[in-house]
């Protein structure tokens, strides 16, 4: 993450609140996650809650591309939609997005 602080009501930022002061924690939360390291997002079990959200992503955008790429008057351009998918299934490791690449180029 960027060393810059989170603004205020950035969704990125970490969700855990002071038990004193009820203010916010001004800490970016963890990739994908909804609370910094200081606050659990060091954990295993949260790493993996993190992982399982971005994964929980990936099956509607790939029926929502489906979608477009089946229908050839659909107003969304095409690129656009493999871009965000490739940067995502990127995010989940890259494997799979080799296989999508040569799925794409046999057609």
């Amino acid at each position: 993450m960027s060393t810059r602080m989170p603004d205020e009501n950035d969704p990125r930022r970490c969700t855990a609140k002071s038990s004193r002061s009820q203010q916010r924690c001004k800490k970016w939360a963890i990739e994908h996650g909804t609370v910094c390291r200081t606050h659990g997002g060091a954990a295993p079990q949260v790493r993996k809650a993190a992982l399982d959200r971005l994964e929980s992503l990936v099956f509607p955008a790939l029926n929502t591309l489906r979608k477009v790429i089946d229908n050839p008057e659909h107003p969304f351009n095409v690129r656009a939609a493999f871009g965000v998918i490739d940067r995502t299934i990127m995010r989940l490791g890259g494997e799979q997005t080799r296989k999508i690449q040569k799925t794409r180029k046999k057609k």
